[in-house]
Parts: structure tokens; C-alpha cells; sequence
């Protein structure tokens, strides 16, 4: 489970959550999978994702209301989820035809919030300080709301957001941290990269969204990168998901431990 700023993101196989290594989500070859985001701001979020460097999306963003969550199965296609994600090795094969990109095995969350309404009192006052320019205190005319749409349940999905159009920052997604300051480093300042798993369309799906709204969104982008791997730390080949209850096998003496522990209760080697 990612938390960054107010947003957490997950990914899903079979319903259950995976665990993460800092950065990095261990999952077997061959599975289909989704990612889940929960908004606990006060005010709705525009989120757009990538994988593997490429817009999942289709120039589309979702919006997720305060308090609420949306599971997207995989790739959207004008309102509706054409085929599920599923995570697959990268042969020597697939590397000769497709080539390597340095975001394979990325997914990248990029979010904004809407901005908060300000109050009266808020106005004037804020006015009041640039009162020799305004002799005369006046209330902002409403925000016109932008023209995002789609949603999922009650959470919406809506038109790419081109920052550049309104003089707001630009932010392309980083690798191997979270970011929540704009603008956010590309891809060209990352050294590392997954060699090892890309996704590609899965089974069909029947997932669909609907048309929402946002209003104007707050200048700061936020990101959160997953890193999803094929092998462990050991390169050896994950045979099953890992979820967060999945107990932990210590290396050293072979003892379970519960998810959450950091050390081996028996040795007290690290689990992480």
C-alpha cells in the first residue's frame, strides 16, 4: 500500500492487495491485475496513469470524490475497459521484436486535487492587502469548471488535462520515489530500470464509467511510482502473489513471520 499526500494507491491480484518493498511490487508472470486509488482529501482528485511509459487512459483522467475509491481492471477505451492488465516476462524475444524502454515495469500515478472554495471572509481579506491597486473590495467570480468527464460509480474519469494551456506546471513521472512537488524529474534522470516484466492486454473486461465534473484543479502535481518485478531480491521467479497477509520466510533460519514484521522473531535478521 503506496501513501503519498493525501492519495493511496495499491495494486490487485485476485482482490487482494500486494505488498510492497519500498518501491517495488512482487508479482508473479502471467497475472491480470488492477490498481486501486483512494482519495483522502477533502476535495475531489483528478489521477492519470501510466505503464510502462504509455497513458492507459487514452488521453482520459479519472476523478475520485473525497473519501472514495476506484479500481481500474485496465486499459480504457472511451468509457469503457477494453482488456485487463496483465503482467507478463520480457524475453529475449519481446525485447528483439518490441525493444526496451527504460519505464517498462513502471506504474506511474500522477494526481491534483480540486481547489478549495474560499470563503467570503477569505476574500476580502485577501483583497484587503492589495487594496491601494483595488480601492474597491469584489468577490472572484466563480471557477468555471473544467471539461473533465467519466466516472465509475460515482467517481469520474475525464479529458487529459493539458497544464500548459492554463501557464500550470508540466510534470512527467519519476522513477524510484514519490514526488509532491512540481515540476516532478523524467525518466531520462533514472539510471535503473525493469528489464524484467511489461504489461500487456489481458482477458476482456466489462467494466464501464460514466460523465463527471471537476472544478479548477490546484497547481501542484503529486506522484506515486510502483515498480512491479517478476523475481525477488534473489532473482528467483515469485510463484505466487504477495500479499499483505502473506507471512514472510526468513532466509537465515526458515521462520514465518507475520507481514508486518520487520526483523525475525528467532534470529532477528531483517525481513525487509
Amino acid at each position: 500500500m503506496m501513501y503519498n499526500e493525501k492519495m493511496v494507491v495499491v495494486v490487485k491480484v485476485d482482490g487482494k492487495v500486494l505488498r510492497e518493498q519500498k518501491d517495488k511490487v512482487h508479482i508473479p508472470f502471467g497475472s491480470e491485475y488492477s490498481i486501486t486509488v483512494k482519495n483522502l482529501h477533502s476535495t475531489k482528485a483528478q489521477v492519470e496513469v501510466s505503464i510502462d511509459g504509455d497513458d492507459v487512459l487514452n488521453d482520459r483522467c479519472i476523478l475520485v470524490s473525497p473519501d472514495e475509491t476506484v479500481e481500474l481492471e485496465g486499459f480504457l477505451k472511451h468509457n469503457k475497459v477494453s482488456h485487463k492488465f496483465k503482467f507478463i516476462e520480457k524475453t529475449s524475444q519481446i525485447s528483439d521484436y518490441r525493444g526496451d524502454k527504460v519505464s517498462d515495469g513502471i506504474v506511474c500515478v500522477k494526481y491534483q486535487f480540486e481547489r478549495q472554495q474560499a470563503t467570503v471572509r477569505e476574500v476580502i481579506e485577501r483583497r484587503r492587502i492589495d487594496y491601494d491597486y483595488y480601492p474597491k473590495i469584489f468577490i472572484d467570480p466563480p471557477s468555471k469548471p473544467s471539461p473533465y468527464d467519466i466516472t465509475y460509480g460515482s467517481n469520474t474519469l475525464g479529458n487529459y488535462h493539458d497544464c500548459s494551456a492554463s501557464n500550470e506546471p508540466v510534470a512527467s513521472c519519476g522513477l524510484n520515489q514519490v514526488f509532491s512537488s512540481s515540476p516532478i524529474k523524467g525518466f531520462a534522470d533514472v539510471s535503473s530500470m525493469n528489464e524484467e516484466g511489461i504489461t500487456v492486454h489481458g482477458s476482456e473486461s466489462d467494466q464501464s464509467f460514466q460523465n463527471g465534473s471537476i472544478g479548477r484543479l490546484e497547481s501542484v502535481i503529486h506522484t506515486i511510482v510502483l515498480h512491479l518485478r517478476g523475481y525477488d531480491s534473489d532473482n528467483v521467479f515469485i510463484p505466487a502473489p504477495i500479499t499483505v497477509k502473506t507471512k514472510i520466510r526468513c532466509k537465515i533460519c526458515g521462520i514465518t513471520s507475520k507481514s508486518n514484521m520487520k526483523f525475525c522473531g528467532n534470529c532477528g535478521t531483517s525481513l525487509i
